[in-house]
């Protein structure tokens, strides 16, 4: 692909980390496009984020009928990340209670002079009586640490670079009957393995990877998914774990501009993994974000999961959720071909009925899991939601982000430093034109910085300046 995603070759953060500064001048560099008719963003207008619009769910032979969203709550409101609030959910035991807890990957946790301080996963108890049913969290939630034995009172945490968030994947890949943690970093491109242990995880290491992406230093091409001599083929790399070589080890899926497999060559005790080669359709191209027509929004996110129930794994795919292109969830049904795992054309499988987005926000991300005990699979999905005044905001989430100019906008973090650091900037800025005599459109044109241009690059617009993404949760429940 020419293009790797929205995110290298739309917002820049190939150029800058990715912190939320940077972030927020490159939001005002997004083409913004007038996508959603005026009647579905006046639909949207009243809901609140536990309303949708009608929604039309995808009927696949085999697979549960998927039901309207509901919202997942504490006893005192909504489940949710901060940071730069994209939402990576999973549904597990994590405390050995005989309960599931819901756990909650995050982007930019904490924040300390505008930056991110680390990428930690959160995790919510599950409080409820005895399990069964629909789960109940407490409003007080922890960050997973490592092992005590092993680790330094720090959450576990993982170096992402720029554009994605810590996206836990559970599985033994080392066979030793203890589920380890499994997370790609956007940048250099590490597979990063939390080994499990009988307490808890060890801090990351770094799994071996055929072509190592460490010092690649080629960033141009059309070459980007198949030659690991370009570093674009390292980056982002949102992780499933399946045997798709039937070799009886786990390979890793990975996530980006496209979807690719890095069949496991070591052994059941020692996973290595080889050289990415992109999975395929049945027709023979690639399962990519940007191969039907406009690009869908983003990098694809894969799940691999047998949805239809036939024995052989399906792909289910989100992407960045940034504009009309970009579908909520697409699923791709698995098919054995010629001894291979390729897949059919992706359709979507929620659409609402008026064309307009169909959830709120941006950046969905979903795990498969039988959420109510029922013996049905459910979909629960995290995504990004526009607050202002730290309420969930109708107008923004219910826009497209590439319309509304606030894509990994967050001025609503700004510390009392940084507004006070901002404002001198502008104040030198206005100095500077009024000792040259130009206007700041003059200023603007010369690329000279001026008040306005400042002011921009940190808050889009006046009325953004409490503007915070907050990640929320929702569950598809299935029926049979």
């Amino acid at each position: 692909m020419k293009k790797h995603s929205l995110f290298a070759a739309v917002t820049g953060c190939m150029v800058s980390l990715c912190t939320l500064h940077n972030a927020e001048v490159q939001a005002q560099k997004i083409p913004i496009r007038k996508i959603s008719t005026d009647e579905q963003i006046k639909a949207r207008s009243h809901l609140k984020a536990v309303d949708f619009p009608p929604l039309t769910f995808a009927k696949i032979k085999g697979a549960p009928t998927l039901t309207p969203p509901t919202m997942v709550t504490t006893q005192y409101g909504p489940v949710e990340t901060r940071g730069t609030g994209w939402a990576y959910p999973e549904f597990r035991d994590m405390d050995q209670d005989g309960k599931k807890d819901l756990l909650i990957g995050e982007f930019g946790s904490g924040l300390e002079h505008g930056r991110p301080v680390g990428n930690f996963i959160r995790v919510y108890p599950n409080i409820s009586e005895n399990g069964k049913g629909i789960p109940a969290f407490d409003d007080e939630f922890y960050y997973l640490r490592p092992d005590n034995d092993y680790g330094y009172g720090t959450p576990l945490s993982l170096w992402v670079w720029c554009c994605m968030g810590f996206k836990p994947t559970f599985a033994d890949l080392n066979n030793d009957g203890i589920t380890d943690i499994v997370a790609g970093q956007y940048n250099p491109g590490d597979i990063i393995l939390f080994k499990g242990t009988k307490k808890g995880y060890m801090p990351g290491d770094r799994l071996f990877q055929e072509g190592d992406p460490l010092g690649k230093k080629k960033f141009e091409g059309d070459d980007e998914d198949i030659n690991p001599e370009n570093s674009m083929y390292w980056y982002y790399n949102t992780v499933a774990v399946a045997d798709l070589t039937g070799d009886g080890l786990d390979d890793l899926i990975l996530g980006g501009s496209c979807i690719r497999i890095s069949k496991n060559i070591g052994t059941k005790t020692d996973p290595r993994f080889g050289l990415r080669k992109p999975l395929l359709h049945t027709d023979g191209s690639t399962v990519a974000s940007g191969k039907n027509g406009e690009q869908h929004g983003g990098a694809i996110n894969p799940v691999i999961f047998d949805w239809d129930n036939d024995g052989i794994p399906d792909l289910l795919a989100t992407f960045a959720y940034l504009g009309r292109a970009s579908a909520t969830i697409m699923f791709y049904k698995g098919v054995k071909q010629n001894g291979e795992f390729r897949f059919e054309k992706g359709i979507p499988l929620i659409t609402a009925n008026d064309g307009g987005k169909a959830l709120p926000g941006s950046h969905p991300a979903i795990t498969i899991t039988d959420w109510n005990g029922d013996g049905v699979m459910d979909i629960v999905m995290g995504t990004a939601v526009a607050t202002l005044n730290d309420q969930f905001d109708a107008a923004l989430s219910w826009q497209w982000e590439l319309e509304t100019g606030i894509y990994q906008l967050n001025p609503g973090y700004f510390t009392e430093p940084r507004k006070r650091r901002l404002k001198k900037e502008m104040e030198a800025a206005d100095a500077a034109r009024k000792k040259t005599g130009l206007t700041e459109e003059e200023l603007d044109a010369k690329r000279f910085v001026s008040s306005k241009s400042i002011f921009n690059n940190a808050y889009v617009k006046s009325e953004y300046k409490t503007l915070k993404h907050v990640g929320y949760v929702y569950v598809f429940l299935g029926k049979k």
